[in-house]
């Protein structure tokens, strides 16, 4: 899921989502300590938060660890709204 704005929209709102390739560019080439607390300062529809929750599963945490180190900010309500449907669904996966 992606929520895709018109230029419009983007314009005005100045938001632009992160496509997946980019975002799997970021995760796998991004040095980070990802058993430790990781951060999400604009998540928008939760592109990143998704594959950083995968990225910490994959590497032996478990679902409620990955969950438990990964913070995200979103002050709009509609890709806020849509990354918390798409992280409940994940939990629900893994459970």
């Amino acid at each position: 899921m992606n929520t895709h704005l018109t230029e419009t929209e983007q314009k005005k709102k100045g938001q632009y989502f992160t496509p997946d390739d980019i975002v799997d560019r970021m995760i796998n080439f991004t040095d980070l300590d990802w058993k430790g607390n990781i951060y999400e300062p604009t998540a928008g529809d939760g592109n990143i938060v998704m594959k950083i929750l995968d990225k910490k599963v994959s590497i032996g945490m478990t679902p409620q660890e990955a969950i438990d180190t990964t913070y995200v900010n979103e002050f709009d309500e509609k890709p806020y709204n849509d990354m918390v449907t798409r992280v409940n669904d994940w939990c629900q996966e893994h459970n």
